[in-house]
């Protein structure tokens, strides 16, 4: 079968950081000579930095969706998806504008489908930049019984997995006529991802992690909320980014698995952070008051 995957990006505003991530796909592209494969769709939601205007004058081969500032991730991807659905592709490749494709990653794409086939999911390794590397993402299994995710173990091993999130995850286009689209009411942005794969796998849709697929991510950017500081903390929680939402956890977590753990694992998750949070800042106000 002949491979015909839409790179699918959701954007609004931080055009450096969409400079970037073009210039890191064009590179991985040529080098595993890909080009006559892939399509790129920038999904510009509401942007006023002007990436509409910098991407037509210089990248005009660039399928440009556009949206009102209001799609947010899961409906920025659903746009893309909706316009594609119809048209002779076979799979869509998810990023995000803050990442950096690795100049590898096409040429393990390619090994990736060889080894594990091409009517699976397939998601890479994410490698966090900030505040320095280290691993984003080496494969997590959400354990529905009692609503946590797991890590794998070895972040250099291949393995099946049963989430993935919205970076160098490469996707069969019929899964969507199995599962519908992303849940862009329930989950706009924090877990929007991570509800669809979690649909697709009970629905008998393999998600497979492949460590040589590498995506590096400006985490500094895609929400880093760390609990270090007050301004942290309460950016963990308001900023939408922030990867504390007890709201959307909870949805997710009912959703997914056993009830009373999802009730406890919310409550558990939330205290725990603050509780850290506090010590950490409290730390680091004595270290300053007897420096």
């Amino acid at each position: 079968m002949q491979l015909k995957i839409a790179i699918i990006v959701p954007v609004h505003n931080e055009l450096e950081s969409t400079k970037r991530f073009v210039s890191s796909y064009y590179d991985a592209i040529d080098r595993a000579s890909a080009k006559g494969h892939c399509s790129l769709f920038i999904v510009d939601d509401g942007s006023t930095d002007g990436t509409s205007e910098w991407l037509t004058q210089f990248h005009p081969e660039i399928k440009i969706l556009h949206g009102d500032g209001g799609l947010w991730w899961s409906g920025s991807i659903n746009l893309a998806l909706k316009h594609i659905i119809d048209k002779p592709f076979t799979h869509f490749l998810l990023f995000n504008n803050d990442n950096i494709v690795d100049s590898s990653f096409f040429l393990n794409l390619s090994k990736a489908i060889d080894e594990i086939g091409n009517n699976k999911i397939i998601t890479s390794k994410i490698i966090n930049i900030y505040p320095q590397e280290h691993i984003g993402n080496g494969g997590v299994v959400f354990d529905r019984k009692k609503v946590k995710y797991i890590s794998n173990t070895d972040s250099e091993k291949r393995a099946i997995v049963n989430t993935a999130g919205g970076m160098g995850v490469f996707i069969p286009l019929e899964i969507i006529n199995k599962i519908g689209f992303f849940d862009a009411v329930n989950f706009p942005q924090k877990s929007g991802d991570t509800d669809f794969y979690l649909r697709a796998d009970r629905a008998g849709m393999q998600v497979n992690y492949y460590p040589s697929m590498k995506v590096y991510n400006d985490n500094s950017i895609s929400g880093f909320s760390g609990n270090s500081t007050f301004r942290g903390l309460i950016q963990a929680y308001s900023f939408p980014k922030g990867y504390m939402n007890p709201r959307v956890d909870l949805k997710l977590f009912m959703a997914h698995g056993n009830h009373w753990w999802a009730i406890y694992r919310v409550v558990k998750n939330n205290i725990i952070f603050i509780i850290v949070g506090l010590v950490r800042i409290a730390k680091t106000f004595f270290k300053k008051l007897f420096r």
